[in-house]
């Protein structure tokens, strides 16, 4: 009774707002307004978006902010922001994603989740390498990959160079530190490989693994090459803190 009387007076405040807002606001409301089906899917604007296994390498892109709520179908449209749950959708418009108690998850349309889920469970080629920069005046990441020659530079580090072990809990004061990926061609997946760091004008490769990292110094005939590969990186720094 007390959970009907407080919906009615949410109701009747809302209605009031609506009567001084106007007609567009109803209509915002709708824009933001996803909808549960009875088999847990959700449905915006018409289509139909599938719930994804949860997989730590999909990383659909969200860099524009919208105002998304999914909520259960007999929910008043006025309550939509207020009892809804709050979504993400992506760039493409082929994701939303659900920040849940076990972590996001994500839905994907239906017109493409048999071939994403077929990636999640089957696997993925992975041998497309990448890291992304953000773009501060936009405010969206921009991807950067790598070509063959450049990826060969950084595993011809590895293999050749004899990796300094740093202590656990041990950190060093990069200039920049730019985070590499492994991803499928069309950078849907990706998983981190290693860093490419940049300390007073010498470079250095990073690798991670049980907390201990281990640093190989690029040598001076891959220098030039890895200048390269940081450059539109180190761009997009030296554009923002540079006028702090």
């Amino acid at each position: 009774m007390k959970k009907a009387r407080r919906i009615l007076c949410l109701m009747a405040v809302l209605a009031l707002c609506l009567s001084l807002c106007g007609c567009s606001m109803l209509e915002d409301v709708r824009a933001s307004r996803a909808v549960y089906t009875k088999d847990g899917e959700i449905e915006l604007n018409g289509a139909l978006y599938k719930l994804l296994p949860q997989c730590e390498e999909l990383t659909p892109t969200f860099s524009e902010y919208t105002e998304l709520y999914a909520v259960e179908s007999e929910v008043p449209l006025l309550l939509t922001s207020m009892m809804g749950d709050y979504l993400d959708i992506s760039d493409d418009g082929v994701f939303l994603s659900n920040y849940m108690d076990v972590g996001t998850v994500y839905y994907c349309r239906a017109d493409a989740y048999d071939a994403v889920y077929d990636r999640i469970v089957n696997g993925y080629e992975a041998d497309t390498c990448a890291y992304w920069s953000y773009d501060f005046n936009t405010g969206k990441e921009i991807s950067t990959v790598l070509t063959r020659q450049q990826l060969d530079a950084v595993w011809q580090v590895l293999e050749t160079q004899e990796p300094q072990i740093m202590p656990a809990g041990a950190s060093m004061r990069w200039d920049y530190r730019i985070y590499l990926y492994m991803c499928s061609d069309d950078l849907l997946f990706r998983t981190p490989m290693v860093d490419i760091c940049v300390a007073s004008g010498l470079y250095y490769v990073v690798a991670e693994a049980n907390g201990v990292s281990a640093m190989y110094s690029v040598p001076a005939e891959l220098v030039t090459t890895f200048v390269q590969i940081a450059q539109e990186y180190m761009q997009y720094e030296d554009a923002y803190y540079g006028e702090w």
